[in-house]
């Protein structure tokens, strides 16, 4: 297979980011996204994506099952120097009246750092093969959601000797925040590591080592409710399950199948030797015969 050209891949990589970060109403409470999070109040939006190389290769691989560690490295392994975050920010006035905001008013604004405190410097003026690709990027993502204004941030991911300050795939954390001007309030974002990673391509599905079937509702049983609900769990690095949240949903059994999900175990998951939090999948089958 040959080296895809930037456009391509770098299309592929945001697809993959929006096959798992579907579009968000302003009011929403829930965060679909492992890299994208919103700030929503009655004056101000905004919306933030931090695009970590690691989450995306492993999308891309999924999308390109011959797509290569190597074939990763030479065409988006830039990537890796940076931390990049695509921001759409507004105001509104007393009417309603909405304003977005520049990508300079933005970059004068924004600060980020890791869970230590420690800031990353924003790179104003990234090379121009760099301002190239993330503008790549950001026009994608344009395109793809109704996400007009939005704008690509970049900060330098690494400290003075040279070792990434943000990692995804280590424990840790990202703070993202605006300070106030240009009609915004202060207020920030923050996303705990390592993120989960979808299982998908190289992210094989653990196994599960501990089973915990479903109390049958006594009121389903009665009703002769039956079949399955499909929940997406998400298993930490030690295998317990941290969080689940019902995807197709039968009502009179959610309950009793979330209660059984929260309490399976699986192997650990490990990417590159590193074990990491999955997102996956799984069904809970209720049957009266």
């Amino acid at each position: 297979m040959r080296l895809l050209r930037l456009p391509v891949l770098i299309l592929c990589l945001s697809a993959g980011l929006l096959a798992q970060a579907p579009v968000m109403s302003p009011g929403s409470s829930s965060m679909p996204g492992e890299t994208t999070r919103l700030h929503h109040s009655p004056s101000q939006t905004v919306l933030a994506v931090w695009f970590p190389f690691e989450i995306m290769a492993a999308w891309t691989k999924r999308m390109l099952p011959a797509m290569t560690d190597e074939m990763l490295e030479y065409s988006a392994g830039f990537m890796r120097d940076y931390a990049v975050f695509l921001v759409q920010a507004s105001h509104r006035d007393v009417e309603g009246r909405e304003t977005f905001l520049s990508e300079a008013e933005l970059g004068e604004m924004a600060n980020v750092t890791d869970n230590n405190g420690r800031v990353l410097r924003r790179v104003a003026s990234p090379s121009l093969d760099v301002s190239r690709r993330l503008a790549s990027l950001r026009d994608a993502f344009r395109a793809q959601l109704d996400w007009e204004n939005v704008q690509a941030l970049v900060f330098d991911n690494k400290n003075a000797d040279g070792a990434f300050i943000l990692q995804p795939t280590r424990p840790g954390g990202v703070v993202f925040q605006l300070r106030s001007g240009s009609g915004m309030e202060a207020m920030s974002l923050s996303w705990e590591t390592p993120l989960p990673f979808r299982v998908s391509g190289d992210i094989v599905p653990p196994r599960k080592v501990k089973n915990v079937n479903p109390v049958y509702p006594s009121g389903a049983v009665s009703g002769m409710v039956q079949g399955q609900v499909w929940i997406e769990a998400t298993i930490g690095v030690d295998g317990k399950v941290k969080d689940a949240k019902v995807m197709r949903s039968i009502p009179q059994l959610d309950q009793a199948a979330l209660d059984a999900v929260r309490q399976w175990e699986f192997t650990p998951t490990l990417l590159k030797g590193v074990a990491v939090p999955v997102i996956m999948m799984v069904t809970v089958s209720f049957s009266l015969q």
